[in-house]
């Protein structure tokens, strides 16, 4: 054998394993890249949708403050007109009405335990 010719060749022990093991981790590789591609496609679509969002809402701010200068000022006052008994007579009436609407629900709900 002349000595300009190198010998390039390696002796691989179980060269079948370890094809298969290269092409396994290539295939992992490669799904690992899908993924991270669909996951930079997914966050560009989450900023895109952020940004328009951040749009609508200036816009609703802009549009409320136009609406609130343009209502007219009006004061609210409490009706004094009312006195503290007829207060008193309509809070124990509407709490009555609430004992009853309770007890009817109870019965409703006992009717519903039944069947």
């Amino acid at each position: 054998m002349p000595k300009d010719i190198v010998d390039y060749f390696v002796n691989i022990k179980r060269p079948l394993e370890l094809r298969e093991d290269v092409l396994t981790t290539s295939n992992d590789i490669i799904l690992l890249l899908k993924r991270t591609e669909k996951i930079k496609s997914i966050r560009q679509q989450k900023k895109q949708v952020l940004d328009s969002l951040k749009t609508q809402i200036k816009d609703i701010n802009t549009l409320n403050t136009q609406l609130k200068h343009s209502l007219p000022r009006v004061r609210y006052q409490k009706d004094p007109a009312m006195p503290s008994q007829q207060q008193q007579k309509v809070s124990t009436a509407y709490v009555q009405q609430l004992k009853d609407l309770q007890k009817a629900i109870v019965e409703i709900e006992d009717k519903l335990r039944g069947f």
